[in-house]
């Protein structure tokens, strides 16, 4: 079994309270990986792990009837359908060589799911402010 991991990052600013897209900032991330699915039944949930190949560092996927978690070596993101959810961050400053961690929120905008396809879309924003930071796009599809 593998998955067919795509994820789209349009990174976005504000010019006098306008939201712009910053189109030439666009990150996408995409491969495919060998997976091990299975459904959770104390939690009733789908998971899905993974490794991604460039850092070859073991991704989980866990997805509920109405949010996912996102579990990577220096992230978890939480995406609640039509809510707020959480997305931390953590990493080794350069400099400092202090482990550094941002919290901010998400909120999903759209959530589809399919028999082995799913989709998000969601922003990540500040914990303080609800306007977008960077909007997300995250496709996921299972295949043999």
């Amino acid at each position: 079994m593998k998955i067919n991991f795509k994820s789209i990052i349009t990174p976005v600013h504000f010019e006098e309270d306008v939201e712009v897209l910053d189109v030439d900032a666009i990150q996408e991330i995409q491969f495919d990986a060998p997976l091990t699915k299975r459904w959770n039944e104390e939690e009733q949930a789908l998971e899905l792990v993974f490794k991604e190949p460039k850092y070859n560092d073991t991704n989980r996927i866990d997805i509920y009837e109405n949010e996912a978690w996102v579990y990577t070596k220096e992230t978890t993101v939480q995406i609640k359908k039509e809510d707020f959810g959480i997305a931390n961050v953590s990493f080794l400053n350069p400099q400092s060589k202090q482990i550094v961690e941002i919290n901010m929120r998400t909120f999903c905008k759209a959530m589809v799911k399919e028999e082995n396809s799913y989709k998000f879309n969601y922003f990540i924003c500040s914990e303080t402010d609800d306007k977008p930071i960077s909007y997300l796009e995250l496709n996921l599809k299972i295949s043999e």
